[in-house]
């Protein structure tokens, strides 16, 4: 027989997350076997990995054996969407940032504030994680088991000679606020004639932008 729904999500905001959230109802379907299993979809290797490799070796009297379904992430929501919830439902899900949100604020998944573990596991996760993770209703829908914060990497010759220090604090000054990066980007690009960008892509700045948005 199958456990209770619970879904894993991974998302992206100005840091690289993965979450669990839980899904609505009890199946009572069984597996050939005969055996309980838990069933996860996933669009990346990574939950496959971290299953197999690191969680079943160390946890060998579960009482369940767990299965991962990997799906091409250009897949992922069309096959899983038809069957969210229905009993064909898989007990956990990877989710990431485009979609994390669809499915949290769907109605589709379990409230995960009362299951074993996860009110102390919630007390060492960051607030933005959690605020990603709970539903509009208030309830916590997806939790992280990982975050990863960014950083902002520069060459200490080259801010020397285009921002005037390398050091730092003195970088941080110039960068800390958007206005203030602009300013900086464009002294960088005026005094080194076109050569020197802040920026390799448009991609360096898309998450942490749009990740730090008040309003979409």
């Amino acid at each position: 027989m199958k456990l209770k729904r619970a879904v894993t999500v991974g998302l992206l905001a100005v840091a690289t997350l993965g979450v669990f959230a839980a899904c609505g109802k009890k199946s009572e379907s069984k597996s050939d076997s005969g055996d309980k299993t838990l069933v996860a979809w996933t669009f990346t290797d990574e939950l496959k990995e971290i299953v197999n490799d690191y969680y079943l070796p160390t946890h060998k009297d579960l009482g369940y054996k767990i299965k991962v379904v990997s799906i091409p992430s250009d897949q992922y929501e069309t096959k899983l969407d038809p069957v969210i919830n229905t009993d064909k439902a898989p007990d956990v899900i990877a989710l990431e940032s485009a979609f994390v949100k669809k499915y949290v604020d769907s109605g589709q998944m379990a409230d995960l504030g009362g299951m074993d573990g996860i009110k102390e596991a919630s007390n060492d996760t960051y607030s933005y994680v959690k605020e990603v993770g709970t539903s509009e209703d208030g309830k916590l829908r997806a939790l992280a088991w990982q975050a990863a914060p960014g950083g902002f990497f520069y060459r200490a010759s080259l801010a020397e000679k285009w921002l005037g220090t390398g050091d730092v604090a003195g970088v941080q000054s110039q960068v800390s606020n958007y206005a203030d990066f602009l300013k900086a980007a464009e002294a960088v690009k005026d005094k080194s004639g076109g050569t020197g960008y802040m920026l390799s892509s448009i991609q360096d700045l898309y998450k942490p932008f749009f990740g730090a948005r008040k309003h979409g």
